[in-house]
């Protein structure tokens, strides 16, 4: 497999694996739908700086209505919460038992793709460790 296939091969396994997780029921290319508002969310919530409506549009580049209708769909899932008109992921989301393997599953794919890019860089042994322990 050529690199591009293995990272192509990558995110959409990847995709799969975060879908699997927390919206099992919806229909897949629905659920692909909602990636970007879910990823900005997380984004902005990772850099300590979590967006409301406005800025997750502008950041997005989409209308308004169109990241509250997705949104909304998140916090029915349980996924996300509002919180003093900014958007988080909810603490279950991340820090439950089927996010973090999840969590590990997908590390797990990243080190094996990066084995298969690059079989000359040495391993992260942290990142290997964190990523095989069992929960």
């Amino acid at each position: 497999m050529t690199g591009d296939q293995v990272i192509a091969r990558l995110f959409f396994e990847m995709t799969r694996v975060i879908h699997k997780t927390y919206m099992p029921d919806t229909r897949f290319g629905t659920f692909l739908d909602l990636v970007p508002v879910g990823y900005a969310i997380f984004l902005g919530q990772a850099e300590g700086r979590p967006m409301g409506l406005t800025g997750l549009a502008r950041f997005l580049d989409i209308p308004r209505s169109s990241v509250q209708r997705r949104i909304d769909m998140l916090i029915e899932q349980g996924i996300v919460e509002r919180r003093a008109l900014k958007y988080e992921f909810a603490s279950s989301a991340l820090t439950g038992p089927r996010a973090v393997g999840a969590h590990r599953q997908i590390v797990r794919m990243f080190l094996s793709a990066a084995r298969q890019v690059a079989p000359d860089e040495p391993a992260k042994p942290s990142l290997y460790r964190a990523a095989t322990e069992q929960a």
